[in-house]
């Protein structure tokens, strides 16, 4: 802070010698700065806290000094005054040197503050210290002022200094080049800290017979930061951004922004839907930054939050999607909520390179294709957030130079632990909606029944499914296969024991389709077998049932195939069965590896909310709202 001092001038009061002239200097430099404009001095407080040791030291000075100028004795009692003031109490002097180095020195320094600003400061002399880099001005001078420290400076000495060390923030060759009149060495170290990414890489552990054990992460690291001294610049990936800007903001580094958008699109849109409250939230905080992760658990709407975006910013977008069913699905989305053309929309996949303003893209498509996207896009949805690959994601978010990004993700961690690298390169956690709270808002149906029944061998198996199905045949019911065969054989099956029953794989037109699926609704169907065709993708009407037969162990597709009996209707319970062969080591393996999905369900929490509602008691629901 800047202390407003009485301007005390010092002036000789009489024509003095050489020799008085030399003494006059040496004592009124300690205490007072010359003005060159107005010829005389002025007292400085600055000076005299670091050049005076004490009260009895200042005493002798002013002595001395009324020899050669005039002070009026209530100048004298000033000086005396709030020299003792600051002296006695926790006072800084910032000082900066012709080369920019920033010395303080101080009264008395705490253990509390030396161990906050120790990471910048080496020691000079007994509360004389030096920063290990200029750039870190602002941030000691923070935390010594919420310490309670007194902290002076010369305000124009730091508002040159803060013009030599404000960093010039845009956009080049697809980088953020991030421009200042100087590096050092410090701030490099802490800037490539800040820009080197963390992911993990997953191994498979194997015993001595190849049979599998398990998995184990292994921590890799990749630095982003690169440096061209000669034009005073650094650069990094444009995902970086976010993390740059709170570097800067946390070390209080001056910057400004020069980023230039790209060109809003000309594609005729029309808002045709609402968000729901927990939806709006989450848009709210997400656009405060325009990026973010957002965790809404299955079922909860994340897409239209991505839609909503789209339809505000009117920037080129991308989606990246992993399957081409989701492709499908996003497609329809675009045409039915927003409005947009059909040949308006762009894709990538399935052997298709059509680039729009408003493009799809499959993840592998667009590592295959990220030369021609890569700076098409402003606005950049990477979707499936927790079970995208993890490689293709990095290859794309490191190379597309799209400056606004979300992330929609079932759950915000990874059973990788790739969280990190999501965050890292488009933005944090913003909004984190899991199933109790989806439950809690009536927008997904509880789950009663949650359970997995072992058989050992096919024969036992079957049998299992037909109790299953026994004990629920007056509801509606899905099986989920992983093989065609398996689900040929079930439905000839149930055919044969009189169950109304149809099959559904991806050989099945889709009028076909929407037949069966139109009699499953009308209760003229009561069972579904299928194969991983139901998976994602497709609109499939709501069961009570969902019977997992077979299954892949990833996580992504039980909590797809769970999701199809949570649609909400009041009074439904969705009942969830798997049923493993445990004489198959296949079957072993992909059920050990989708287990911890039941832990995002919560099942202890939705019991009690259960044992509530059987007692009367009303929760809102999502009609309250409106």
């Amino acid at each position: 802070m800047m202390i407003k001092e009485a301007e005390i001038i010092f002036k000789p009061k009489r024509p003095l010698s050489d020799e008085e002239f030399a003494k006059y200097l040496s004592l009124v430099r300690n205490i007072a700065s010359f003005d060159p404009d107005n010829k005389y001095w002025k007292f400085n407080l600055i000076k005299a806290l670091k050049n005076i040791k004490n009260d009895i030291e200042l005493n002798e000075i002013l002595i001395k000094l009324r020899k050669y100028v005039y002070l009026a004795e209530d100048n004298i009692v000033f000086i005396k005054n709030i020299f003792k003031k600051y002296k006695s109490q926790k006072t800084a002097i910032i000082d900066v040197d012709r080369r920019y180095n920033v010395i303080i020195s101080t009264t008395m320094i705490t253990d509390e503050a030396l161990a906050k600003i120790d990471k910048y400061i080496f020691k000079l002399t007994e509360n004389k210290y030096r920063l290990r880099s200029s750039f870190f001005v602002n941030k000691v001078i923070k935390i010594l002022i919420d310490l309670g420290y007194n902290v002076l400076y010369d305000k124009e000495k730091i508002n040159l200094l803060n013009k030599q060390l404000k960093c010039i923030i845009s956009r080049y060759q697809g980088k953020i080049s991030i421009t200042t009149n100087y590096f050092d060495k410090f701030l490099l170290r802490e800037l490539r800290e800040v820009c080197t990414l963390i992911y993990y890489r997953e191994k498979v552990i194997l015993d001595e017979n190849k049979n599998y054990l398990g998995t184990e992460l292994i921590e890799r690291r990749l630095p982003c930061l690169k440096v061209d001294f000669s034009k005073k610049s650094a650069y990094v990936p444009v995902g970086l951004f976010h993390r740059v800007i709170d570097f800067l903001n946390d070390l209080s580094i001056p910057y400004e922004v020069n980023i230039k958008e790209k060109q809003n699109i000309n594609i005729p849109m029309k808002l045709n839907f609402k968000l729901y409250p927990h939806q709006e939230e989450a848009y709210r905080k997400w656009f405060q930054r325009k990026r973010g992760t957002i965790a809404i658990f299955t079922r909860g709407g994340k897409s239209f939050i991505a839609l909503k975006a789209i339809y505000d910013l009117r920037k080129p977008s991308i989606i990246f999607v992993t399957t081409r069913e989701l492709a499908a699905t996003w497609r329809n989305y675009l045409i039915k909520y927003l409005g947009i053309r059909e040949y308006d929309i762009g894709y990538l996949g399935e052997g298709i390179k059509k680039i729009t303003q408003i493009t799809i893209s499959t993840y592998a498509s667009g590592v295959k294709y990220i030369e021609d996207i890569k700076d098409k896009f402003e606005f950049v949805v990477f979707d499936e957030g927790h079970h995208l690959p993890a490689d293709s994601f990095r290859k794309i978010a490191l190379n597309i130079d799209a400056l606004y990004r979300m992330v929609l993700t079932a759950t915000p961690y990874r059973r990788d632990k790739n969280e990190v690298l999501i965050f890292s390169l488009c933005g944090g956690l913003v909004a984190n909606i899991d199933y109790i709270s989806l439950l809690k808002m009536r927008i997904v149906a509880p789950i009663e029944v949650f359970k997995t029944i072992y058989a050992v061998g096919p024969e036992e198996k079957l049998q299992k499914l037909l109790e299953v199905i026994e004990k629920h045949k007056d509801e509606q019911i899905i099986i989920f296969t992983q093989y065609l065969d398996t689900a040929e054989k079930l439905y000839l099956e149930l055919l044969k024991k009189g169950y109304k029953v149809a099959l559904i794989t991806g050989e099945v037109s889709k009028y076909k389709r929407e037949r069966f699926f139109n009699d499953f609704v009308k209760g003229l169907i009561k069972i579904l077998v299928t194969t991983t065709v139901l998976d994602e993708g497709v609109t499939v009407p709501d069961a009570e049932v969902a019977i997992i037969y077979e299954g892949s162990g990833e996580e992504r597709q039980m909590i797809q195939r769970i999701g199809r009996v949570l649609g909400y209707k009041p009074g439904k319970r969705a009942k969830i069965y798997e049923i493993v062969d445990i004489s198959n080591p296949k079957e072993k393996v992909a059920y050990f590896r989708r287990r911890s999905v039941r832990e995002y369900y919560r099942l202890d929490l939705v019991k009690k909310i259960l044992k509530k509602l059987k007692e009367g008691n009303n929760q809102r629901v999502i009609s309250d709202f409106y």
